[in-house]
Formats: C-alpha cells, sequence, structure tokens
C-alpha cells in the first residue's frame, strides 16, 4: 500500500472491513499476488489464535484461581495463566516481598564495610513470569490509577528505567496477595 501511496480508510486497517476494502484495491500483478498471499497468511494466523484461544478456555476450567486476577487491567486470560503456573502454590511464599525477589524483580545488594550498594535486578527465577509482568506493566500503568502514581512517583525518584522495573514487582506482589486472597476464600486445599 505504501508503494501505492494508499491508505486504509479504516481506524483498524486490518478488521473485517478493512480486509474487505484491501481485497478489492488492485496493484500491479505482482502487488496483487503479495496482497492475496499476505491474506491467506492473515487468515491462517487468525485460525491459529481461535484454537489456542479455545485451548486457553479449556485450560481456566483446570485454574479456577485465574479469576483473582482478570479483572486487573491489561491482564488477560494468557497472562494469568503464566502468572498462576509460575508461581505455583502461594503458601510458598510467607510475604508479597518473597514473590518480587523470586520473580527476579528486586536489585542486588552488596555489603562492604559497612556501605550498601544496590545494583541491577538479580533475574532469578522463572523468565516468563518476569517477562510477562514487565509486559503488562506498561498497559496497567495507563488504566490502574494507583499504579500509575506509584510508576510516576519512582519516575521522579530515581528514574523511568527504575520505575519500569518497579511497576512490574509491584504487580507480582499484588498478584501474590490476589490469589492468597482466593486461596483463602475458597479454602482450597493443595493437591
Amino acid at each position: 500500500m505504501a508503494r501505492n501511496n494508499r491508505d486504509a480508510p479504516y481506524r483498524i486497517p486490518f478488521g473485517p472491513r478493512g480486509i474487505k476494502w484491501f481485497r478489492d484495491q488492485s496493484f500491479s500483478s505482482i502487488d496483487n499476488l503479495i496482497r492475496d498471499e499476505l491474506i491467506t497468511r492473515l487468515d491462517h494466523f487468525t485460525e491459529q489464535i481461535t484454537v489456542i484461544d479455545q485451548q486457553l478456555e479449556e485450560l481456566r476450567v483446570s485454574f479456577p484461581q485465574v479469576e483473582a486476577l482478570l479483572n486487573i487491567h491489561g491482564i488477560g486470560l494468557y497472562t494469568t495463566l503464566v502468572i498462576v503456573a509460575e508461581q505455583g502454590e502461594v503458601e510458598r511464599f510467607r510475604s508479597a516481598k518473597q514473590v518480587g525477589a523470586y520473580a527476579g524483580l528486586t536489585s542486588k545488594v552488596n555489603l562492604s564495610g559497612g556501605h550498601c550498594y544496590y545494583g541491577s535486578i538479580t533475574r532469578q527465577g522463572p523468565p516468563w513470569l518476569r517477562w510477562v509482568l514487565t509486559g503488562v506493566a506498561i498497559h496497567v500503568i495507563r488504566r490502574d490509577v494507583p499504579l500509575k502514581r506509584f510508576y510516576t512517583r519512582i519516575r521522579k525518584r530515581s528514574g523511568a528505567k527504575k520505575a519500569r522495573v518497579a511497576v512490574p514487582r509491584k504487580l507480582a506482589e499484588i498478584s501474590w496477595k490476589r490469589l492468597f486472597r482466593w486461596q483463602t476464600e475458597h479454602s482450597v486445599q493443595p493437591v
């Protein structure tokens, strides 16, 4: 489309109307082949996403505690399942701060001769949990007012990089608290 100086007239160019408009466009013969190939790929990946979404819905039944996390802004079913799977049993941790350390989102501490040096994050623990939490943090601070205030406070005090790590750590703590509360309310016994 860029080679032919055309813009989609729709805000979501790959929605149903945008795809129909895209199919109706006439380009050169090579560009038409490329367009048809891209539409075929998009249809294939859409079908694959539908299959995976169905499998995630089936997993949702096996893990009823995901309901405790689904109402956090920016957290979907896939993210919730990753958090539940990576954190494991909530009784393993005595406090929420231990979950942040388990996820590898706390800073390294080097004590030497009465001085305390704080370094980068430890990156210990499951990388998938860290990856999911940092990805969700970007979306959460846009809508969740308390976490946005937390992010802003840390950013003003320590900079944007540290704030981008502090929010996922806080999300790890919040998710553990919600899962712990859900488990005590539903009195689920570990298997």
